[in-house]
């Protein structure tokens, strides 16, 4: 499980047949643009769903300014928080709630909340999130590094069909029951 930021970069890299780098400071225009997109491109494919390497859980801070409208309280985000999964300590319903700014905003009195939060370390990354990383640096790195469009239309196309998959195969690990395989003949009784 997990790979380092490098093999990521390499991954992708080698999607597009871009070599490899040994540093992400080392000068090359492969380097250079991996170091410039892997923070954005990360966030970006671990804010697509709660991952199980990137989720956590709290109860956030009640802050002393009232929202002047609409909202009963607001609550401080973590620093390292990327996206909402659930309000709320039921899991099958979450109160109402936006999200302005740094804030949570709520009717609610506290706010147990479950995230998914800015996960740095790709060493706990599942082995289909490495991928999905490294296919969504390969649509940037396509036009720097290998100079094809057609590459790029290839990745984007090539990343759209993994994150479908991604989704559902994470989506597994959730504890969630499976849904009862029906026949066609049960279905019409």
């Amino acid at each position: 499980m997990g790979s380092s930021q490098i093999e990521i970069c390499n991954l992708a890299l080698a999607k597009i047949g871009g070599g490899v780098i040994t540093s992400l400071d080392e000068g090359s225009t492969a380097a250079s643009t991996c170091k410039l997109i892997y923070g954005a491109v990360r966030d970006e494919v671990l804010q697509i769903r709660p991952w199980a390497s990137s989720v956590k859980r709290t109860t956030l801070a009640k802050l002393d300014e009232i929202p002047p409208f609409e909202w009963a309280n607001a609550f401080q985000l973590p620093p390292d928080f990327l996206d909402l999964s659930r309000l709320g300590s039921d899991p099958n319903a979450s109160p109402p709630y936006a999200i302005e700014g740094r804030v949570l905003l709520t009717n609610e009195g506290t706010a147990p909340v479950v995230y998914v939060f800015r996960n740095e370390d790709p060493m706990t990354y599942e082995p289909v999130l490495v991928d999905l990383i490294a296919t969504r640096m390969a649509v940037d790195l396509s036009m720097p590094v290998a100079g094809n469009a057609s590459l790029k239309t290839a990745m984007g196309q090539e990343y759209e069909m993994k994150r479908q998959r991604a989704k559902s195969v994470d989506g597994q690990s959730t504890g969630q029951p499976d849904f009862k395989t029906v026949t066609w003949v049960e279905a019409r009784q």
